[in-house]
């Protein structure tokens, strides 16, 4: 997605707080900032502020849906467009870890991860 109009597209934006209280265990709305489809797989891509943390809440919704075997999560840090590190939850066994990137890497892995999902 291109965003061609930011203020229209800042005023589009929905704040979930209207939903507080209506989970039980101060369960909260997290947003998802791109996701795609391919051959029945997703790819879920999270950016965040350099040095930002994932909240638990967060982070538990993204290891469960890698669970499923249908997820691929990809967490990125830096400023806007400009990714410094990432973290790719794939489902692989261990701990993903947190490692550098420039633009070139990030599009690399979502290349290759394409290129898997769509059989080639």
């Amino acid at each position: 997605m291109t965003i061609r109009d930011l203020k229209k597209y800042t005023e589009s934006l929905w704040d979930w707080g209207f939903l507080d209280g209506c989970f039980k265990r101060n369960i909260k709305v997290t947003d998802i900032d791109g996701l795609v489809e391919a051959g029945g797989r997703f790819l879920l891509l999270e950016a965040k502020s350099s040095n930002a943390p994932i909240p638990d809440g967060q982070r538990f919704a993204f290891e469960a849906l890698v669970k499923t075997g249908l997820w691929t999560v990809l967490v990125m840090w830096g400023k806007p467009n400009e990714p410094e590190s990432y973290l790719l939850m794939d489902g692989r066994p261990g701990r993903p870890e947190i490692k550098s990137c420039d633009r070139t890497e990030i599009q690399f892995i979502v290349s290759t991860w394409f290129e898997i999902v769509d059989g080639r």
